[in-house]
């Protein structure tokens, strides 16, 4: 993966199961060219893995953040983690 590039998990927690909140994300994440997945937990929290440039990564996130609707994060786990290359993004 070239030095830009980098993988991170993320988990999000509050109102964002059933809100079209993977949906949103999904979307986001293919504007911003970046590959992974999103997923409902039985907890009630979504993750996610993106894959890709540092600062589209940042840019996601701040976008991910002012999403409004019923979506409403109360918090957010984001760690690097180490991964092999990742083609396209899916909701699971």
């Amino acid at each position: 993966m070239p030095p830009l590039m980098q993988s991170e998990q993320l988990l999000f927690q509050g109102d964002v199961q059933g809100v079209g909140f993977r949906y949103a994300f999904s979307r986001l994440a293919r504007e911003h060219e970046l590959a992974g997945w999103v997923r409902n937990l039985p907890d009630g929290s979504v993750e996610a893995v993106l894959q890709g440039g540092r600062e589209k990564i940042a840019v996601l996130m701040r976008k991910v953040m002012l999403l409004s609707g019923r979506v409403r994060i109360t918090q957010v786990e984001q760690r690097k983690v180490e991964l092999p290359p990742i083609t396209g993004f899916s909701v699971r």
